[in-house]
């Protein structure tokens, strides 16, 4: 029909315990990057988002 469907994709992201200013992204299994264009892009309700939404990480949509 022509038509696309776009899932939402989310970053996400905590604060690290020393700097408690500076976001820290989360890069994939076990990696935080500093920097928000390393960060995987998870789809919504997909294991890894379930799990990090559990852990406290914050998101922001892609």
């Amino acid at each position: 029909n022509g038509y696309e469907v776009i899932e939402p994709k989310f970053k996400f992201y905590n604060f690290s315990d020393k700097t408690r200013f500076a976001p820290l992204y989360y890069a994939g299994e076990e990696e935080l990057t500093s920097d928000k264009e390393f960060a995987k892009e998870v789809e919504e309700d997909s294991e890894e988002y379930v799990a990090l939404k559990i852990l406290g990480f914050l998101k922001a949509e892609v």
